[in-house]
């Protein structure tokens, strides 16, 4: 979980603050369930080339649920820690518990580590005393294939005891699994291999595997409070609402992880929670003694045994260190819906907040070292970039499509890929500080833009003397409507691509990017093409492909019977809706029609709707119909006829049967 904890550490570790806490981002964003492949179809981009590449950004983490600069603003506005977190949280109320009081955290794992004591310690193994231990004895622990090895004062205390000869061999004391060092009296325990020192609970040690040389470090026997306590994701300088709000979402959090791994079978760690960001950053004794912890110890008691609940369940309080001003949804960020994880502006994430925007410049040469040090997004050197596609309620590029064109090809690459490759150059360029990161997927590319439109066509047949064709066309630089040019035996004609289209809110600039376009031919084999017409520069065009299309010899008009087609009955609420088209092939004139509602006439419209398909019957295009009528709830039967010109002859066009509730 990204936090403050590393902005407040940074001071003190730079590097190692930073490393760790982009590290176990890249990793989680690496395996985020919510990824999805890059979709088909998407925007070929711009030609131009650029020397560098900006980036505007905000935030610092994934943004589901509270900002803690948000909630820093809030209470400096005023509100109440229950207002704070129903503002992140929605739906929830804050209600008192009995939490878990027998925390586990890990704090690491490693071969060995070296451990100090204020006090005397007891060193246990699988539950039997093997030592005692003088206050400030360094004691170091190492795992061999069957039994531990340690060291107090210089003393091997695992080496097995001498005997006289020919007695049996004592084996050493220390053959088992569980090493314990236990200390009385609230002594601080200080622990190399986080660099931390601690005041409650008592150090665990568990190996990896059956036969392995790696151990699990952790501090178990944690009352919840004293784990808060030691929780280090808030400066304790801020207000005390703000702490309170983040005192509840750890402790929240802290509850619902263990409820649910210790439900799992499949979770057989020695512990309920890591230390680092991966779960919430657990930095015991430097936080709750360090300047102004009594502010946040106090938060820890004054809201102890209080949680956020929704509909009776302790919530997962995800939150993050900044939002960049808008939250987002948990589905996009990760994979699941979760209904209290929900998007919205968050207008007080931007109070003295170093991090609510900022800007990324990267050199081509930079992006296309980057890119190419894995196969997959090699392009060589990058000429251009464009971000489009599924963008979060939030404008996060989680799984948007950044498109890359170089060199040596083009690329097509999930937005949260992108960051991690980017930040992971970065990395491997030892530039891991929060001034050259992105920081989070909350960024837009803010390059000079002339994209290519990009589209395709999606049907292409033969309406009575017309050639049809149907599809879509979208210019990435623009949410409007761009006109499509269709050609066919030598005539052509272009059309707005405004028709609506389900799916295309993929690429996050609307649905209305349809078209149907229909051009009269003679009989015969034709081919007809289409291009999408540049909304930037005009005169210049993007293939959309060309289809053959076979067109038959018109049939020869039935007289003077009216023709037609009865094609939407629909419920819309307390109505019908009626839909379709009629002509009389005797004239261009638009034509009556009547509505029958279970065999008794209720309406007469005239069929005036312009079509442009219509104009295959050589009368025009004013001949569609498109009529509600008042409807009784329960199942009714409508029919449509279409009445002749002179009024002497009524086609029945159709009957439909539509249940009205």
């Amino acid at each position: 979980m990204r936090s403050l904890t590393y902005a407040g550490r940074v001071a003190a570790f730079p590097a190692l603050a930073l490393a760790l806490a982009i590290s176990v981002v890249l990793s989680l964003l690496a395996l985020s369930p919510g990824a999805a492949e890059a979709q088909a179809d998407q925007p070929t981009n711009q030609t131009n080339t650029q020397s560098s590449f900006t980036f505007d950004g905000g935030g610092w983490g994934h943004g589901v649920g509270m900002s803690q600069y948000g909630a820093f603003g809030r209470a400096a506005a005023g509100q109440s820690v229950d207002q704070i977190l129903k503002a992140y949280y929605a739906g929830i109320s804050l209600e008192q518990r009995q939490v878990t009081n027998n925390v586990r955290v890990q704090l690491g794992t490693a071969s060995s580590t070296t451990a100090s004591f204020g006090a005397r310690a007891t060193v246990k193994v699988d539950g039997q005393n093997v030592a005692g231990v003088p206050a400030w004895n360094d004691i170091t622990v190492s795992r061999l294939a069957d039994r531990w090895a340690i060291t107090a004062g210089g003393v091997d205390i695992c080496a097995p005891q001498p005997v006289p000869e020919g007695a049996d061999p004592v084996p050493s004391p220390c053959i088992g699994r569980q090493l314990r060092l236990v200390v009385k009296d609230l002594a601080e325990q200080h622990l190399s291999t986080s660099e931390h020192s601690y005041r409650h609970g008592r150090l665990e040690f568990t190996p990896t595997g059956s036969n392995g040389t790696t151990f699990h470090i952790v501090l178990g026997q944690l009352q919840m409070d004293e784990y808060l306590y030691g929780l280090a994701e808030m400066p304790s300088s801020w207000p005390a609402e703000a702490l309170k709000a983040q005192a509840i979402a750890g402790r929240s959090y802290a509850e619902g992880r263990i409820l649910a791994r210790r439900s799992l079978s499949s979770w057989t760690n020695p512990f309920d929670l890591y230390s680092s960001t991966v779960d919430q950053a657990f930095a015991g004794n430097s936080k709750e003694t360090g300047a102004l912890s009594e502010n946040w110890v106090g938060a820890v008691n004054a809201t102890s045994q209080t949680v956020a609940v929704h509909e009776g369940r302790v919530i997962d309080a995800l939150y993050s260190s900044s939002s960049g001003g808008h939250s987002e949804n948990s589905e996009y960020a990760f994979s699941n819906f979760v209904p209290y994880l929900r998007g919205a502006p968050d207008p007080f994430d931007g109070h003295e907040n170093p991090l609510g925007s900022w800007t990324r410049t990267y050199s081509a040469e930079e992006l296309s070292r980057w890119l190419s040090a894995d196969s997959s997004t090699h392009v060589g050197t990058v000429q251009s970039l464009s971000i489009g596609g599924n963008l979060g309620v939030s404008g996060r590029v989680n799984k948007a499509t950044v498109t890359v064109n170089g060199t040596e090809g083009t690329r097509q690459i999930q937005g949260s890929t992108f960051r991690i490759i980017v930040n992971r150059g970065l990395g491997n360029d030892g530039r891991w500080s929060r001034d050259d990161q992105l920081l989070s997927t909350n960024f837009s590319y803010s390059g000079p833009t002339d994209s290519e439109p990009f589209g395709k066509i999606t049907k292409a047949k033969a309406v009575g003397q017309k050639v049809r064709l149907a599809g879509w066309a979208i210019d990435p630089d623009t949410s409007d409507s761009i006109k499509v040019k269709v050609t066919v035996g030598g005539k052509t004609k272009a059309r707005v691509a405004k028709r609506n289209r389900k799916g295309l809110d993929q690429y996050g600039l609307g649905t209305r990017h349809g078209f149907r376009i229909d051009i009269g031919v003679s009989p015969g084999s034709h081919q007809v093409c289409a291009v999408a017409i540049n909304a930037t520069k005009g005169g210049q065009t993007t293939d959309l492909g060309c289809r053959t299309v076979k067109v038959a010899e018109a049939e020869a008009p039935a007289n003077d019977i009216p023709i037609g087609e009865l094609e939407i009955v629909r419920s819309t609420g307390s109505a019908i809706r009626v839909a379709g088209w009629a002509l009389d092939p005797t004239t261009n004139s638009s034509i009556k029609i009547a509505i029958d509602l279970d065999r008794t006439e209720v309406a007469q419209a005239t069929a005036s709707f312009s079509r442009d398909d219509l104009d295959q019957h050589g009368r025009g295009t004013d001949h569609g119909f498109d009529v509600t009528i008042p409807a009784s709830n329960g199942s009714h039967q409508v029919c449509v006829r279409a009445i002749s010109a002179d009024g002497k002859i009524a086609v029945v066009l159709g009957c439909k049967d539509v249940t009205v509730s």
